[in-house]
C-alpha cells in the first residue's frame, strides 16, 4: 500500500513538473515579426506587427532598434496579430531591430526574435520659403526659392518642391499650384518659376511650400504671400504711347520749313518773345 502511495506521489510530482514546463514553453522565431524584412517607413517612430504563440493568454513585448529600447511592456495577445508602435524616435537610415516577449506571471521564459532590418526615412524640413520680389506684374515671372534639408539624403535621389495655392497637399498640391521643381537631394536650395497669368486678379496672393522626397514623405508647410500688380500689357501700352508721342514730336522738330528746321524756328520765336517781354517791361 505504501509503495502504491509513493508511486502516486511520484506521478503527481511528474505531472506538475511537466505541466509547469508546458506553461512556460512559448514558441518564438523570426515569424513572430509579421512586418516584412527590409520594409521602409516614413517615420522615425515606426509601427510593426507581431504575433507570438505560447501557452500564456498574452505577453509583454519590448521593441528594440539599434540596441535601444524604443517601446517597453506592450501587451501582445497570444496568437494574435498585434501592432506595436515605437514611443521613442530612432535615427534615419537602415537599422536592425528585434522584439523580446515575456510573461512574468505564467512564464519565466524570455524569447527574442531574430534581427530584422528596416529603412527609416526622415521627414524633410523647410528652413525658409520666399519670393525674390514681393510685387510682380501680370505676364511676368514669379520666382519662389525654398531652402530645405533631409536628414538621410543620399545626394543622388530626387526631391520635388511644390508651391501650392492652398494649404492642401498629399504627394502633390490638391488645391492647385503656382509651380513645382525637382532637384537632387544634395542641392538643399531649390527654386521654381510661375508666369503670372494675365487673367489673374490683382492683389495679395498666398503660397504654401512643401518638399517631397523620393519616398513620398512630405515636409511640413511653409507659407508666404506675394502681390500681383496691374497687367504688364497696360504698362507696355503706356510706354508705347509715350514713345510714339516722343517720336512724333522729334519728327516735327526735325522738319524743314523754308530751309529752316522747326526746332530752330521755335527757338527764334522764343527768343523774340523774351526780348519783346523785356522791352515791354522797360517802357
Amino acid at each position: 500500500m505504501k509503495t502504491t502511495y509513493n508511486i502516486l506521489a511520484i506521478l503527481l510530482v511528474m505531472t506538475l513538473v511537466l505541466g509547469a514546463f508546458s506553461i512556460v514553453t512559448a514558441t518564438t522565431d523570426d515569424h513572430n515579426v509579421v512586418t516584412a524584412n527590409n520594409s521602409e517607413f516614413n517615420t522615425l517612430t515606426p509601427t510593426i506587427t507581431v504575433n507570438v504563440t505560447g501557452n500564456c493568454t498574452g505577453y509583454l513585448a519590448n521593441f528594440t532598434i539599434l540596441d535601444v529600447t524604443v517601446l517597453s511592456d506592450q501587451f501582445v495577445a497570444n496568437v494574435t496579430n498585434t501592432a506595436i508602435t515605437a514611443t521613442t524616435a530612432t535615427t534615419a537610415g537602415s537599422r536592425n531591430s528585434s522584439v523580446i516577449f515575456w510573461n512574468g506571471t505564467c512564464s519565466d521564459v524570455i524569447n527574442q526574435t531574430g534581427l530584422h532590418t528596416y529603412e527609416f526615412n526622415a521627414q524633410p524640413t523647410i528652413s525658409s520659403a520666399s519670393t525674390l520680389a514681393s510685387l510682380v506684374l501680370k505676364g511676368n515671372n514669379r520666382s519662389f526659392a525654398v531652402n530645405w534639408t533631409d536628414q538621410n539624403s543620399s545626394g543622388t535621389d530626387l526631391v520635388t518642391i511644390f508651391i501650392c495655392k492652398t494649404n492642401a497637399f498629399t504627394t502633390a498640391c490638391t488645391g492647385g499650384q503656382w509651380c513645382n521643381q525637382s532637384t537632387a537631394e544634395a542641392d538643399n536650395s531649390t527654386s521654381c518659376n510661375y508666369n503670372v497669368e494675365r487673367s489673374l486678379t490683382a492683389g495679395t496672393k498666398s503660397f504654401y511650400a512643401f518638399v517631397l522626397d523620393d519616398n513620398d514623405y512630405a515636409s511640413s508647410v511653409k507659407a508666404g504671400n506675394f502681390t500681383v500688380s496691374s497687367s504688364s500689357d497696360e504698362e507696355d501700352q503706356t510706354i508705347t504711347a509715350v514713345t510714339q508721342q516722343t517720336q512724333q514730336t522729334q519728327q516735327l522738330l526735325d522738319k524743314d520749313v523754308g530751309g529752316m528746321k522747326v526746332s530752330l524756328i521755335i527757338i527764334l520765336v522764343i527768343i523774340v518773345a523774351v526780348v519783346w517781354i523785356i522791352i515791354a517791361k522797360n517802357k
